[in-house]
């Protein structure tokens, strides 16, 4: 079932684990590179929190393309599908709902098993962690 009110939640991905140490600039873990952010993210489940506190599960294929489903603070379900492509060091994701279909580009950054993804302004789109290959078969 999909609504029509999508959370922030999926702009990029995560699961909140305390105690991550901040890097130089004071943002926590270390900014990937674009061939570790394929080796991270691509064929891949991630389990994710928007800040707001929405809690999702996103596959992300070999070759970028994207199921997500999810739950809202209200209870609500929600799903979506788009593609995501690494350019540069910056994850870029398009979705057919979320954003209107606007593409935004993320940075990741890891610090242990925690990946965070932050939007082009500096804030936290969402954190979350990744599990190997379709592990919820989506």
């Amino acid at each position: 079932m999909r609504s029509r009110r999508w959370p922030a939640v999926v702009a990029g991905m995560g699961l909140m684990l305390a105690g991550a140490a901040p890097a130089a600039d004071g943002l926590p873990g270390k900014v990937l590179t674009g061939a570790e952010i394929r080796a991270a993210l691509l064929g891949n489940t991630a389990y994710g929190r928007a800040p707001s506190g929405e809690r999702w599960t996103m596959w992300i294929a070999p070759d970028g393309k994207m199921t997500v489903r999810g739950t809202t603070l209200n209870g609500t379900m929600f799903g979506d599908f788009g593609t995501g492509v690494v350019e540069g060091d910056r994850w870029c994701v398009v979705w057919e709902q979320l954003r209107e279909g606007r593409r935004a580009c993320l940075t990741v950054r890891q610090d242990g098993e925690t990946f965070r993804n932050y939007a082009a302004d500096g804030h936290l789109e969402s954190t979350y962690t990744i599990r190997p290959g379709n592990a919820e078969g989506m």
